[in-house]
């Protein structure tokens, strides 16, 4: 997550006088930016604590989910065009859940 923000922010400076200000906030047009990042790009996430729910989704371009072992997760993978790869260990009655899909692009769930 540490990268989608920092892309986010990069944005924001680089397209500063395009920056929409709604109700004393660019938090809406920050919200954009992220948004139109994960829908066309790729996103890399990594956990260093297993995270309660992950919903990772791109149009086009690559998921990559990084967490801790042992798990179990309770996983639901899809990529229309592109492979979907899951090697942590899996239940589906797993408190922590991870959702990911691509419309094209590759998906890897894994330990980190």
């Amino acid at each position: 997550m540490e990268d989608l923000t920092s892309a986010v922010f990069l944005q924001a400076w680089r397209r500063r006088a395009e920056v929409v200000i709604d109700r004393d906030s660019s938090l809406p047009w920050l919200l954009g930016v992220a948004r139109r990042l994960m829908e066309t790009g790729l996103i890399n996430a990594g956990f260093t604590a297993p995270p309660r729910r992950i919903l990772a989704a791109a149009h086009v371009g690559a998921v990559t989910i990084r967490v801790p072992a042992p798990g179990p997760y309770r996983v639901t993978a899809s990529a229309q065009i592109g492979s979907v790869t899951v090697t942590v260990p899996r239940s589906p009655r797993a408190g922590h859940v991870i959702q990911a899909r691509t419309g094209t692009g590759t998906i890897t769930i894994a330990d980190s």
